[in-house]
């Protein structure tokens, strides 16, 4: 089994046996965002809120730390959500500010994609669209390489494994 394989078997490990367990820890539940609004959807789907004010946040809050507000989308209109430490019903509507709110930190903390059902102004002003052609060959490139690269190093590991054995 080379690094690659290997890699992914801790991967699922650590999800099904780590954060998979904490997940049920909670009573979730579905939020929905105000009136006709929607949420988008990013390329980071969880997002882990300690909040204090619209100008003083993070997005460093923990499972178990108490306060924490964890919101997943699972559509533009539907929200897992709990609050560590707090019940909530098992349906809830943000009100308008905090649509808004919820909004703007699921876009601030997207990796890089963002996708909207409509063209939404706003999005582009919070996270303008970055075009960069150099980035863009660069990335390209290592994803072009990334099968071969992968190939050679499980070879590798594996050439090492059998002399390993061997001894």
């Amino acid at each position: 089994m080379g690094p690659g394989h290997r890699l992914w078997i801790a991967a699922m490990r650590h999800l099904l046996t780590g954060i998979a367990n904490r997940l049920c820890e909670y009573r979730w539940s579905i939020a929905l965002p105000h009136g006709d609004a929607e949420c988008p959807l990013t390329d980071h789907p969880v997002l882990r809120l300690n909040y204090n004010s619209p100008s003083q946040y993070d997005f460093e809050g923990g499972w178990g730390s108490p306060g924490t507000e964890i919101m997943m989308p699972v559509s533009p209109k539907h929200l897992l959500y709990v609050q560590v430490g707090r019940k909530h019903s098992n349906r809830l509507t943000f009100s308008s500010n905090q649509t808004h709110l919820v909004q703007r930190f699921l876009v601030e903390r997207a990796h890089r994609w963002v996708f909207a059902s409509q063209p939404e102004e706003w999005i582009s002003k919070a996270r303008p669209r970055h075009v960069d052609l150099e980035f863009f060959a660069a990335e390209e490139k290592e994803w072009d390489e990334f099968h071969p690269d992968q190939m050679r190093a499980e070879m590798s590991s594996a050439k090492r494994d059998k002399a390993e054995s061997d001894e």
